[in-house]
């Protein structure tokens, strides 16, 4: 595996003496849908441009090779969906805690923006909150050796899956809103990290 200052090339950030990208991003209120209204639950707007500028050399352009997990209201031109609730018209209907229906090492990059408590969780799902981890796993599962696993969360998981190596810690906050979030990205890896 490559140190992570090759692994991004191109991307301008402040290294470490842990390795990681790190970096804050500063956005606006919650993506409008299709009709111009906005909605929550949503990614915050221009997040889903800066994703794809700051990992441009790595950010798939062909729909077939992300997944979008809890993708919700997200445009299916952004990836594959995968949702539990079929009034989004998923590609995968299923829980995102056991996505049976996803073939393995299927997808160069998994992205998540799940319900971040459990009162959100019963707003957007009316369901308890996920097994971050179990959804972790999952992720990991589907994505090819090389790809990348991604999550904008309240918190970065500190109980990954060791074949996926943390990269990237990216603070997001939706201007005007006082709240942050962390993006976190990792790179799934053929071997355990030493």
């Amino acid at each position: 595996m490559k140190p992570v200052q090759t692994v991004l090339k191109g991307y301008n950030y402040q290294c470490n003496k842990f390795k990681i990208v790190g970096d804050i991003w500063f956005c606006s209120s919650a993506e409008k849908d299709s009709n111009g209204k906005k909605f929550s639950g949503a990614y915050p707007a221009g997040f889903m441009k800066r994703v794809k500028l700051a990992f441009k050399d790595y950010y798939p352009k062909d729909k077939e090779d992300k997944l979008q997990v809890c993708s919700g209201r997200i445009p299916s031109c952004e990836g594959m969906r995968l949702d539990i609730d079929p009034k989004y018209k998923p590609d995968f209907l299923c829980n995102a805690e056991d996505m049976k229906p996803v073939k393995s090492n299927r997808f160069k990059w998994v992205m998540s923006d799940t319900p971040y408590n459990e009162r959100a969780s019963e707003k957007y799902y009316g369901k308890p909150l996920l097994n971050r981890s179990k959804m972790l796993k999952e992720m990991t599962r589907v994505c090819k050796v090389g790809g990348f696993v991604s999550l904008l969360d309240q918190i970065t998981p500190n109980n990954a899956p060791r074949n996926l190596k943390r990269i990237a810690i990216i603070g997001v906050t939706s201007i005007p809103n006082q709240d942050l979030r962390v993006f976190t990205l990792y790179r799934k890896i053929g071997r355990k990290p030493n």
